[in-house]
Order: structure tokens, then C-alpha cells, then sequence
């Protein structure tokens, strides 16, 4: 019926007329109706590092984890439950069953830090073609609500001129696993970036409570 993907996925992101943020940003949003006052919202992100678990999983785990909360963030949403899909290929080799105990390990730790509990999960055993298995992939669905849907922010960027923030600090070992040395120089490997729980959770705060006084 539809002549591309991406206007299906857009008719699906419409369809109800309660849709805030739509798909391609850091999360989308969706209004929850109430006859009383304020309306609330529900933001939902869905991310993995692919080649961070490859390198490290339960360090990977984490930052997927990490990743999540920062883009709830970026709309305004505060992080209330993650429900998770292990991907991985065959079980039967020690390598991978290191790595889905490591995932898991990796993302207990996580949850515990940023305070968000794993309501739900399931996985996906034996994805590989021919003895060659996929990487480590344990897709996080994270959900954030906001208090006040009409506060919440788009992630693109509106208009020329615009000032724009940058927060946080990169450090010479972040560039591990990174897109840059994965498309560029054909390497995926290296130190993965330090994941500081307070200074994520900081950052978080201070990205929300601007948005909430709609300074962003």
C-alpha cells in the first residue's frame, strides 16, 4: 500500500494524533490523554552499540544503557523502566555464552546506577549465517515520562543562528569502537569511553531541568 518504508513509518507514527516527537530523533513522544490538567507524555528510546558489546559486553551493555537515558533526556523524559531483546548468535560457543552472561552482568550494573529497573526481556538464540554469527546485540527499549508533554523538546535542530551546548568532556580513549575508526580505517576495537555513572546522571538532570523551564 505504501510506496516506501519510511511513509509507513510515519503514517504509524501519526495515526492518532498523539504523537509529540516523531521517529528519527533522539526519542519519541507520545501524549497520554488526561481530562485533568497537565498532560503527560511517554518518551521511548531504543538503542545498542553493536561493536562496544563486540569489544567489551558488559562494558557495551552499559553505555547502551547510558545511551538511552541520555536521549530520554534530550527530550525532556525521566527514565521509569527498560525492557531488553538479547540478539546473539549460537549459545553453544563458550565466546558467545561469555557474552550474553557479560551483557546481562553489564546491564544489572547499569540499571542499578541509573536507578531503572528491567520490567521485561526476552532473547533471540542462534542469529548467524553459516557458522558466522552476528555481534553481541542487547537491544534496550527504555521508556521516560514527562510530567508535561507540552515541554517536550524535538532533537533536531530548529534555525540558523541557534546557539548550541555542548556537555560532558571527550577523552583521548573514546574513540574506541567508534563509528569514526569502524567506517573510516576498517578497525573495531580499541579502549571503550569511560562511563561515569554521577556525571551521566548530572548531566541528565541539568539537560531536563533546562528543558523544563524551557530555556532549551
Amino acid at each position: 500500500f505504501f510506496s516506501s518504508r519510511r511513509r509507513h513509518t510515519r503514517y504509524i507514527s501519526v495515526t492518532g494524533v498523539q504523537t509529540c516527537a516523531l521517529p528519527s530523533g533522539d526519542a519519541g513522544v507520545v501524549r497520554l490523554k488526561s481530562s485533568r490538567g497537565r498532560e503527560k507524555g511517554i518518551a521511548i528510546s531504543l538503542d545498542c552499540n553493536s561493536r562496544f558489546c563486540a569489544i567489551d559486553a558488559p562494558k557495551g551493555a552499559a553505555l547502551s544503557l547510558a545511551e538511552s537515558c541520555r536521549n530520554l533526556a534530550a527530550v525532556g523524559a525521566t527514565p521509569i523502566g527498560i525492557s531488553d531483546c538479547l540478539n546473539m548468535p549460537s549459545p553453544e560457543n563458550p565466546e558467545t555464552m561469555w557474552q550474553i552472561a557479560g551483557s546481562i552482568r553489564g546491564l544489572g550494573e547499569a540499571a542499578r546506577a541509573f536507578e531503572v529497573p528491567v520490567v521485561s526481556g526476552n532473547v533471540s538464540l542462534y542469529n548467524q549465517t553459516h557458522g558466522q554469527g552476528i555481534q553481541p546485540t542487547p537491544l534496550l527499549d527504555v521508556v521516560g515520562l514527562l510530567d508535561d508533554v507540552t515541554k517536550a523538546v524535538p532533537s533536531q535542530f530548529r534555525a540558523a543562528g541557534d546557539h548550541i551546548l555542548l556537555l560532558g568532556e571527550t577523552r583521548e580513549s573514546d574513540l574506541g569502537g567508534s563509528a569514526y575508526l569502524a567506517y573510516l580505517h576498517g578497525m573495531e576495537q580499541g579502549e571503550l569511553p569511560v562511563l561515569d555513572y554521577e556525571a551521566e546522571k548530572r548531566a541528565c538532570a541539568l539537560v531536563r531541568s533546562l528543558i523544563a523551564k524551557r530555556l532549551l
